[in-house]
C-alpha cells in the first residue's frame, strides 16, 4: 500500500498543476476579452473628438501655411525692391563718376 499512496499523491500533484495552468490560460484569455472591451470603449466615446481634433488641426494648419505663403511672397516682394534700390545706386554712382570725371577734365582744360 506504500507505494499506492505514492502515486495518488503524485497524480494529484499533476492535476493540480494541470488545473493551474487551464485557470490561469482562462484568466489571460478574460484580461485580455476585457482589455478589448475597454479599448473598444473608450474608442466609441473619443471618437467624435478625435475628429474635432483633427478638424480643428487641419484647418488651423491651412491657416498657417497661408499665413506662410503671404510672407514668403512679401519677402519675395521685399527682396525685389532692395534690388531695384541697389540697381538705382549703383547707377546714380556711375553717374555721379561720370560727372566727376568731366567736371575734372573741364577744370584741368581750364588750367592748360
Amino acid at each position: 500500500t506504500g507505494e499506492g499512496d505514492k502515486l495518488k499523491f503524485s497524480l494529484k500533484s499533476n492535476l493540480d498543476a494541470l488545473l493551474a495552468k487551464q485557470f490561469k490560460n482562462n484568466l489571460s484569455a478574460e484580461l485580455q476579452s476585457a482589455k478589448n472591451r475597454i479599448k473598444e470603449n473608450i474608442d466609441q466615446k473619443i471618437e467624435p473628438y478625435r475628429k474635432q481634433i483633427e478638424v480643428f488641426i487641419k484647418d488651423n494648419e491651412n491657416e498657417l501655411r497661408n499665413k506662410l505663403q503671404q510672407y514668403e511672397t512679401q519677402i519675395t516682394n521685399e527682396k525685389k525692391k532692395i534690388e531695384q534700390l541697389r540697381k538705382e545706386i549703383d547707377q546714380r554712382i556711375e553717374k555721379e563718376k561720370k560727372k566727376l570725371g568731366d567736371d575734372v577734365k573741364d577744370k584741368l582744360k581750364d588750367l592748360f
